[in-house]
């Protein structure tokens, strides 16, 4: 081995620890989340059939949202100076706003594309919906809080989290396409249902698309808060 290969070697050496340190950080930090979120959700709903106290267990499960979510990407993405809050929300110029029309648009067109594999998929998959808070929708006297939590607390804390914390640490070792995919499947896994994760996945794969080309995390998080309106008022509607 001659002087310029054993140059090279320490240094694809180091290049590989620091992406399989990577790779442990950022599979540590969603089997957190996961484990915070997902966790917490159950002993509340399961606090809540005992209870039967829906007002405090919209507020807890939004609260939680929040703290896990958007908490983890605080600490873990801005605190630790790991990225500047600034480059998450890159100006969109003037030649980029037709991508307003766009995200309007294709967020529409997947929502109902959605609904039609989620229904194909029903009929060959037994899997019972585990979002026990659109339920609450029987009772109109929850529902703007619902919708509060669902449409809006929901998508943001998510795309802080997935999008703007997994997404991003992804896209520094990892191709633009093998982010998306990655992160997306991640955002499906974490919904523990084989249909809505399948759903999920085919949303997420959009929202990181949007979110790569835009370097803006406003057009996911529009995208997310829009497809959960569009779910609760359909889910609203079909329950009536």
């Amino acid at each position: 081995m001659n002087a310029e290969e054993q140059e090279i070697y320490p240094q694809i050496s180091e290049n590989m620890k620091n992406k399989l340190l990577e790779w442990g950080k950022i599979t540590g930090w969603w089997i957190l989340n996961l484990i915070l979120y997902q966790g917490s959700g159950f002993l509340l709903f399961s606090y809540f059939y005992i209870t039967e106290n829906p007002v405090l267990i919209i507020l807890l499960t939004g609260f939680l949202s929040i703290l896990v979510n958007f908490g983890l990407f605080w600490l873990l993405g801005v605190k630790s100076k790991r990225f500047s809050w600034e480059s998450f929300f890159q100006p969109v110029k003037k030649s980029q706003l037709i991508i307003f029309f766009w995200i309007i648009f294709t967020t529409i067109v997947l929502f109902f594309v959605r609904i039609f594999i989620g229904w194909i998929l029903s009929l060959f998959l037994q899997s019972t919906p585990n979002n026990r808070i659109l339920q609450l929708l029987k009772d109109d006297k929850f529902f703007w809080l619902i919708f509060f939590l669902v449409a809006i607390i929901g998508p943001v804390v998510e795309e802080f989290f997935y999008r703007g914390l997994i997404f991003k640490a992804l896209r520094k070792i990892l191709a633009p396409q093998w982010a998306i995919i990655l992160s997306s499947l991640l955002f499906a896994v974490s919904h523990l249902n084989i249909i809505q994760g399948i759903l999920a996945f085919i949303l997420a794969i959009f929202l990181a698309v949007f979110y790569e080309k835009s370097e803006n995390l406003m057009i996911p998080i529009i995208m997310h808060i829009l497809n959960n309106t569009l779910s609760i008022l359909l889910t609203y509607f079909l329950i009536k």
